[in-house]
């Protein structure tokens, strides 16, 4: 298989599309992020990523962490860590340009903001999942990427954070197949691994088994991930105290009419630019080369 990589030439004209957009920054995010320029130039481990590292994709991470440039380099070294330390396997199995198809089947949904005000909230749906057309691994990046679709529409999504909600109806026995405990815990350690963007993690419409063993046994989670996470089969209380009733949808305890509560096209902002998927193949090749992470498969490349 022959795919495209980014010369080195144009890697920077192809970081400029993506991030924050804006190039509007106060004084204080300016500080910010020299502060955070310079713990990467002063790393050893993760200085051969620092050309990664621009103004627009690294400003959303620092918002999110109240411009607190060192809490947002320990959440990244945090990531480098669990790819090449922990979960290093994982990350190889990864495969960003199979990610456009899983993308057109829609299987997330972002609710609408009639005002930019608190967090966003993004929606899998379960019942919407074939296991034979996606697995598991990719569906988690592609929820990643409905999430920096997401931050990067506004700086306030970007300070007040994502909610994920995850609606289980429709959970098969095809799906626990992929849904082992052990990947399960991979994901969820990773997306809290983020700067502190994700402000809570529902699961509704769970079966009653799900809900009382969740309960039960929550405190065996690490505690930065027992904060945010919550399962539920149809008590949407939790949801009314992220967010006020009147910006959530009727089927999370809200007043909206959920025909009404879903952005249109929000694939379309994460396709409209194909060269995304090559740049995230990019970095993880160079990341993995880096770090003597090896795929059981090779590529040929083309310049770009």
């Amino acid at each position: 298989m022959t795919l495209d990589y980014i010369s080195d030439e144009n890697l920077e004209k192809t970081l400029s599309k993506f991030g924050d957009q804006s190039d509007e920054y106060t004084d204080d995010e300016n500080r910010a992020i020299q502060e955070y320029f310079e713990l990467f130039d002063n790393d050893e481990e993760t200085l051969p990523f620092r050309k990664y590292a621009t103004k627009g994709l690294v400003i959303p991470g620092l918002r999110s962490c109240n411009l607190d440039a060192k809490l947002a380099f320990k959440s990244m070294k945090a990531l480098h860590y669990h790819a090449t330390k922990t979960y290093p396997e994982l990350f190889a199995q990864l495969d960003p340009l199979k990610l456009k198809p899983i993308i057109e089947k829609k299987l997330f949904q972002v609710v609408k903001r009639p005002v930019d005000k608190g967090p966003a909230i993004v929606v899998f749906r379960i019942r919407n999942w074939k296991p034979s057309e996606a697995n598991i691994e990719h569906l988690a990046l592609t929820g990643a990427l409905y999430i920096y679709a997401v931050a990067k529409m506004s700086a306030e999504i970007q300070r007040q954070g994502i909610i994920v909600v995850s609606d289980v109806s429709g959970f098969k026995l095809a799906h626990a197949r992929q849904a082992s405990v052990d990947l399960i815990m991979m994901s969820l350690r990773l997306y809290t691994t983020m700067p502190p963007m994700i402000k809570g993690m529902v699961a509704i419409n769970s079966l009653r088994l799900f809900e009382a063993s969740f309960n039960m046994f929550k405190w065996i989670l690490p505690e930065d991930i027992r904060k945010i996470m919550h399962i539920t089969r149809n008590d949407m209380s939790h949801m009314t105290k992220l967010m006020a009733p009147d910006r959530l949808p009727v089927e999370f305890g809200g007043t909206i009419p959920d025909e009404e509560a879903y952005m249109d096209q929000i694939e379309d902002e994460i396709l409209k630019d194909p060269e995304l998927f090559i740049l995230i193949k990019h970095v993880q090749d160079e990341f993995m080369a880096t770090n003597g992470i090896k795929r059981k498969h090779s590529n040929k490349f083309n310049k770009i």
